[in-house]
This record gives C-alpha cells, structure tokens and sequence, in this order.
C-alpha cells in the first residue's frame, strides 16, 4: 500500500487521543507528540491523507484508498495477462487486415 496518514482534526484532538490511550507518564505523552510533530513535517511526502475528524468519513475514505491501491496496475498480473494476450490477438487481426485480398486466399 502507498504511504499514507491519518490526521486529526486538531492539536487538542491529538493530545485527548493520545492521553486517551493510557499513554501514563507526561514523558510518554511528550515522546509521542515529538514524534507526531516529525511526522506531519512529513506528509507532503505521503501518498494519501484522512483527516479523521468523522469517523465514517474516515473510514469511507481509508476504505477507498485500500480500494485504489488494490487496483494499481502491479497488483494486477492476471489482468496484465490478460491484456498481453488482447495484444496478440488484435496485432494478428491487424496483420491480417493489412494483407492483400489475394494473400487472404481472396482471389
């Protein structure tokens, strides 16, 4: 799957979710929310962001890029197949066409 992160809404937002999971010591908390601040600053390098502020939104919206992702070309060998053996047929119906009438047994 491409680099994706889920947002939230709000810097009280995070620091709630965050507290929310027992995260215990002040020192755990304050480790997490160093490490939130180096991951925003980099998400101009993610291929997909949610901003989890309604949880169906979000989750519809994680749901389609799951979707997305399955159908990127690379996981689609048996649809590339497929198509290779398309090619095969449409360049012999091509060459055919391409022939004289009397070379088809025309004439």
């Amino acid at each position: 799957m491409g680099r994706d992160h889920v947002l939230p809404p709000s810097v009280e937002e995070l620091v709630a979710r965050l507290g929310g999971r027992g995260a215990g010591q002040p020192a755990d908390l304050e480790q997490r929310l160093r490490r939130a601040v180096d991951e925003l600053g980099e998400a101009h390098h993610y291929d997909y962001l949610v901003v989890n502020d309604d949880r169906t939104q979000a989750v519809a919206e994680v749901a389609a890029i799951i979707d997305a992702e399955s159908r990127r070309t690379r996981r689609q060998q048996a649809s590339l197949d497929q198509i290779q053996e398309l090619r095969r047929g449409l360049t012999e119906l091509v060459a055919n066409l391409s022939r004289p009438a009397k070379q088809q047994g025309k004439g």
